[in-house]
């Protein structure tokens, strides 16, 4: 039942947003409608307020139009987004949604995006994220409601395990077996044609630009894994260690998080889950060695439809769960459900609520 005839007992909004999209999914009870929209960035430290609210509008408008049903203010709305980490964050995209009329001032809900992630990945219930993608971090959910963020510091800081972070240890064996501190193998020529650079030290101003340079280094993680799967040492060890990090973000959260499950699930998303074997297996062992009986499972769901979860719990417990089934694919919609990107990474910081 998907027209415009429809008039559900209840309507909710979800948002997901990080640094490249925005998803904006609505839904009606019972599965009465079910529609996604997207757009652009999410994340407005980036962009700034004005893009963010414009994509959120732009990605709202195509969800209404895909479920077949006229825009009306929903009874909640929870958005996760990147970087929402302090109450000033909080604010602005309140604001936002207020403006949209999303719903009710008291039923907008705003939070990192990490949230919706773990919402959707394990369908409301208990467990961990673990995000290795051009960021990195671990973000955890007990059956109780406390919550634990691990990682992600950004750049600069942190994002051990990351893509940025194996782009950038390939960049730094490629200068030190260039200078004579390192062993020269062929991920540091790999180095020199990923840059497209005949001289190692054009780097230091090619990567001066922050965005740009960033994006280059992550996307130097491909070539380290296709080196390591033709045997590269160096490249092998790196993985192995960007492997341990990820696994330690992932105890952190666990030691810090009352658990219920004995085998406790790990979604893992990102861009380097899509590498294979040749980092999955690494990652897996770290995982296992230092956190026994934890198991890696599938996203039961995109981050979008996690929002959707918690802006249900909102209106009522009881609305959370029975939403489970409005929108999945087996109750009989064909929302798209794309893979699970990997959430824009910001200051972790606990919460219990």
């Amino acid at each position: 039942m998907n027209s415009a005839e429809s008039d559900p007992a209840l309507t909710i909004i979800g948002v997901d947003g990080g640094g490249t999209q925005t998803r904006v999914a609505v839904c009606g009870s019972a599965g009465a409608f079910y529609g996604v929209g997207s757009a652009g960035p999410g994340n407005y430290h980036n962009v700034g307020a004005a893009v963010v609210r414009d994509n959120i509008a732009h990605a709202l408008g195509e969800a209404w139009r895909n479920a077949g049903v006229a825009p009306r203010r929903a009874d909640s709305a929870f958005l996760g987004l990147g970087s929402v980490v302090t109450d000033q964050d909080r604010a602005c995209i309140h604001r936002i949604a207020n403006e949209l009329r999303m719903a009710p001032a008291d039923k907008i809900q705003v939070d990192h995006d990490l949230r919706a992630a773990a919402a959707g990945a394990f369908s409301g219930g208990e467990g961990i994220v673990l995000v290795a993608g051009t960021g990195s971090a671990a973000f955890g959910v007990s059956r109780a409601g406390e919550t634990w963020r691990s990682g992600g510091w950004g750049p600069t800081i942190d994002d051990a395990g990351s893509a940025y972070w194996l782009g950038l240890q390939a960049v730094r064996h490629a200068v030190m077996a260039d200078d004579g501190r390192g062993r020269r193998t062929s991920l540091a020529e790999a180095v020199k044609k990923h840059f497209d650079v005949a001289d190692l030290n054009e780097l230091m101003f090619l990567l001066d630009a922050h965005s740009t340079g960033r994006r280059m280094i992550a996307a130097l993680a491909q070539r380290v894994v296709r080196h390591a799967a033709d045997g590269d040492a160096v490249a092998r060890d790196l993985i192995a260690s960007a492997a341990r990090d990820l696994a330690l973000c992932v105890r952190a959260v666990r030691s810090n998080l009352d658990f219920s499950e004995k085998n406790l699930r790990i979604a893992v998303v990102g861009g380097l889950v899509k590498a294979g074997p040749v980092f999955m297996e690494p990652l897996r062992e770290a995982l296992l060695a230092q956190s026994p009986g934890t198991q890696i499972v599938e996203p039961d769901m995109p981050p979008v439809d996690g929002a959707l979860l918690l802006a249900a719990g909102m209106v009522h417990p009881a609305a959370g769960a029975k939403a489970r089934g409005w929108f999945r694919a087996d109750a009989g919609h064909s929302g798209p459900a794309a893979p699970p990107s990997a959430p824009t990474l910001n200051q972790p910081q606990a919460a219990t609520e």
